[in-house]
């Protein structure tokens, strides 16, 4: 049996005192933090193929959601995932034909995007952008 200490994973006990502080959490809270952690994932792959992936299952994991969690809350997601969207159009764009590939990162980073927050409210879309944004491409 391999030692989780020695391979640098938690104790017994720590997973245990994790799992109670999530059976605890608010749903929201653990919502909050799996959304900017895919967020913040998809703002460092700005450019490649991969973050429409993380920026489509924010939009779906907020599409879902809608209806039960905060309306702000979700409001907020529906912007940062706009912000991505325009972001990652602007970044493959900005990789001239030729010189990087699709994967390839971008020579440019985005502004990041927003922490969705439940008590801040959203800014208005932008209306940058000149390429369409196909879900699931």
């Amino acid at each position: 049996m391999v030692d989780e200490r020695a391979s640098g994973g938690p104790s017994e006990a720590e997973l245990q005192q994790m799992l109670a502080e999530m059976r605890e959490a608010p749903a929201e809270q653990v919502l909050v933090e799996v959304v900017n952690l895919l967020l913040q994932a998809a703002q460092v792959k700005l450019g490649r193929s991969d973050a429409r992936l993380l920026i489509d299952a924010v939009a779906a994991l907020a599409e879902s959601a809608e209806g039960r969690a905060d309306a702000t809350l979700l409001a907020q997601v529906t912007q940062a995932v706009t912000q991505l969207r325009l972001a990652q159009v602007e970044a493959e764009g900005a990789a001239a034909p030729g010189s990087a590939s699709v994967g390839e990162p971008a020579p440019e980073a985005a502004p990041p995007a927003p922490t969705p927050q439940p008590t801040a409210q959203p800014s208005p879309p932008s209306s940058q952008g000149s390429r369409l944004w196909v879900p699931g491409r």
